[in-house]
C-alpha cells in the first residue's frame, strides 16, 4: 500500500481554496490498482484549467511510477459543468427523465472525446440522475 498527494492550488494550495489529488496504490494478489480522488477548480469557464490540472495529477501521481497498473479509478469532484444549458432547462429535462439529452452537453465527455483528457480510459453508461448545483 503506497499514497501520494498532489496540490493543484495557488503556490501549492497553501492560498485559496485547496484543489488536488490524493492517490492510493495497491498490490493485491499481483494486481496493481490505483484509485486517485481529486478536487478539481469550479465553474463553467474553467475547463482548460481542469483539463491540466488532470494533466498535472496523471503526471504527478500515475506517471512517475514506471511501473504498470491493471485498473485505475479516478473519482471526486471533477467540477465539470453541463455547457450551455441553464438552470430551468436543465431541471426540466432531468424530471422528465431525460437526462440523456444533457449528455452531449457533458464538458467532461466532450473533453474525454476531444482526446484532452482520460485518454485510453473508459467510463460506464450513466444510469442515474445527475446532480445539479446551478
Amino acid at each position: 500500500l503506497k499514497a501520494e498527494s498532489q496540490s493543484v492550488g495557488g503556490c501549492g494550495g497553501l492560498i485559496g481554496r485547496k484543489k488536488g489529488a490524493v492517490a492510493i496504490r495497491i498490490n493485491y494478489d499481483d494486481i496493481k490498482i490505483v484509485f486517485i480522488s481529486c478536487h478539481l477548480s469550479a465553474h463553467a469557464n474553467k475547463v482548460d484549467q481542469r483539463n491540466e490540472e488532470l494533466r498535472r495529477i496523471s503526471n504527478s501521481l500515475i506517471s512517475k511510477d514506471k511501473r504498470t497498473h491493471d485498473l485505475i479509478v479516478w473519482l471526486g469532484d471533477l467540477n465539470y459543468r453541463i455547457q450551455d444549458v441553464s438552470n430551468r432547462p436543465a431541471r426540466s429535462l432531468i424530471q422528465n427523465h431525460l437526462q440523456s439529452v444533457l449528455v452531449r452537453k457533458d464538458q467532461l465527455l466532450q473533453e474525454a472525446e476531444r482526446g484532452e483528457i482520460f485518454k485510453g480510459y473508459n467510463e460506464g453508461t450513466l444510469g442515474f440522475k445527475p446532480t445539479y448545483k446551478y
